[in-house]
């Protein structure tokens, strides 16, 4: 993909800085025409006891095998999505040489591989271990741009018994800022695990790089589930530089209701917020996953879909 095309697509905020709130608004911007497909992604997670490099030992044959070069045929015909997120552990080689496969299926299928999740220990205090994280995501970098990706997403990591350093963990993303802006990728600061479960911590990494090539990832999932307020405060917290969102779901009943929290306030408040971007559904949860995943993907669909349509013809009238 050409810079200028990417740049128009990734809708960045190019004049004002990024902590203020109208950079966020700009960054997502807005479009004439409603288009809620458009909208929605899914994350390879979702099916990730469909592909045989994240099966558990003990978990049944699902009804088919994915990959990489399966997974975006699948997911347009299935679900009509044509936007997907693609974990690392779901490349079966990982190399610039299979991206570029991956690439090509995703084109045939009609599909952009729109991110590609990344571990990462960004926060480490021991400066041998970031560098060898950051040598690692720069070489994953490079595999998803070759896969037409224009994010990755790059866990701070951090415990518990390791105070949070701004300085150390805004240091190293913005290392990888440097060569996500060479590879045309965007480095995503997702609220998943470590110094990143507090979003002001993950405020103030994007804050202290103040770069177009770094951003926030909201995950509805990972924020507390107590109550809705306390879920919307966090959103709010990092909605401001939002590239994308994680719409993760998590427990289904008998009847495919999702019942963890309620997505659709999120949602409201997402859009309220100015977020224009693209909401990546994720189905995980530490306990039985849904068994049937393309159900439960249809059900958060439906929702984030209705909502849209709710919120935006509203608006117009």
């Amino acid at each position: 993909m050409e810079r200028r095309d990417f740049l128009k697509r990734g809708s960045l905020a190019l004049t004002a800085p990024l902590w203020t709130a109208a950079a966020g608004c700009a960054s997502v911007g807005s479009s004439p025409a409603l288009d809620t497909r458009e909208r929605i992604g899914i994350s390879s997670v979702s099916f990730r006891d469909w592909f045989v490099t994240t099966r558990p030992a003990t978990a049944p044959a699902g009804p088919r095998s994915l990959d990489a070069l399966s997974a975006p045929q699948f997911v347009a015909q299935e679900l009509g999505i044509r936007k997907l997120e693609l974990w690392n552990r779901h490349f079966d080689e990982p190399t610039v040489a299979y991206a570029r496969r991956v690439r090509e299926a995703a084109d045939r299928a009609g599909v952009q591989i729109n991110c590609v999740q990344l571990p990462g220990d960004m926060s480490n205090p021991e400066a041998a271990v970031r560098d060898r994280s950051i040598a690692e995501t720069r070489r994953w970098i490079e595999i998803a741009a070759a896969a037409g990706a224009p994010a990755v997403r790059v866990d701070t990591g951090g415990g518990a018994n390791v105070p949070f350093d701004v300085r150390v963990t805004g240091e190293s993303y913005r290392e990888l800022a440097q060569h996500g802006a060479s590879n045309n990728v965007i480095i995503l600061v997702e609220n998943h695990g470590g110094h990143s479960n507090v979003a002001e911590n993950v405020a103030a990494i994007v804050k202290h790089v103040n770069s177009r090539w770094v951003r926030s990832y909201p995950d509805f999932g990972n924020m507390p589930h107590d109550s809705t307020a306390r879920q919307i405060a966090f959103l709010n917290t990092i909605l401001p530089w939002a590239h994308m969102i994680s719409a993760k779901a998590e427990v289904f009943d008998a009847s495919y209701r999702h019942t963890s929290f309620d997505i659709a306030p999120l949602v409201d408040a997402a859009e309220a917020g100015g977020f224009r971007g693209v909401y990546s559904i994720e189905l995980w949860t530490a306990r039985t996953p849904p068994a049937d995943p393309v159900r439960a993907t249809r059900v958060v669909m439906d929702t984030i879909e209705s909502r849209l349509r709710a919120i935006h013809s509203s608006s117009t009238r």
